[in-house]
């Protein structure tokens, strides 16, 4: 009771300043205690959010990436028909090299199928073709092959004159690739 005593002999003055000096020391006791406190946790949630966020858009965009390159795998795998074997790929593509050869009337004098060369989960089957014509039949086979229904490409090409005339003689390497058995 002695602290009762000593505000009540205090003048106005004196009791407005201790007022204030006590209203100062607990505004800074939250402060330190509960404010400050308070507020580094929320800096630091905060923070760990954003990173979680930044993450997560991360993540979608890699989502996002892998559903286009999945859309991208299916629209390619329909040219890629998965075959029931080398051999039967091998026909198709050589009935469609004589097809190719028929329309653009260049004549083909030599077929030799070559190794094979496995591509991750892909095979992809290679023929040495030699064939006669004149430049337009050549570039119509060229143009034929590469457009083909069959997904043939030309890797490697040499085109050199025929002793006497405007005959030419092509020898190109084709490919195919297949798509292993499902």
């Amino acid at each position: 009771m002695p602290i009762i005593m000593f505000i009540k002999n205090l003048n106005q003055r004196e009791k407005n300043i201790l007022i204030v000096c006590v209203v100062v020391a607990f505004g800074a006791a939250v402060y330190v205690m509960v404010i400050e406190p308070a507020a580094t946790y929320w800096k630091t949630q905060n923070g760990e959010l954003e990173a979680k966020i930044g993450q997560f858009e991360k993540d979608k965009r890699i989502l996002n990436t892998y559903k286009k390159f999945g859309s991208e795998y299916s629209r390619y795998q329909d040219f890629v028909v998965s075959s029931s074997g080398e051999e039967e790929e091998s026909r198709k593509v050589l009935g469609e090299i004589e097809r190719i050869s028929k329309e653009s009337s260049c004549y083909v004098s030599n077929v030799k199928p070559q190794m094979s060369k496995k591509i991750d989960r892909y095979k992809e089957i290679f023929f040495e073709i030699t064939t006669e014509g004149n430049i337009g039949q050549i570039t119509k086979f060229l143009y034929s092959v590469e457009t083909s229904t069959e997904r043939l490409r030309v890797k490697r090409f040499t085109i050199i004159p025929k002793s006497g005339g405007a005959t030419l003689k092509g020898t190109f390497i084709i490919s195919k690739l297949i798509a292993p058995r499902s």
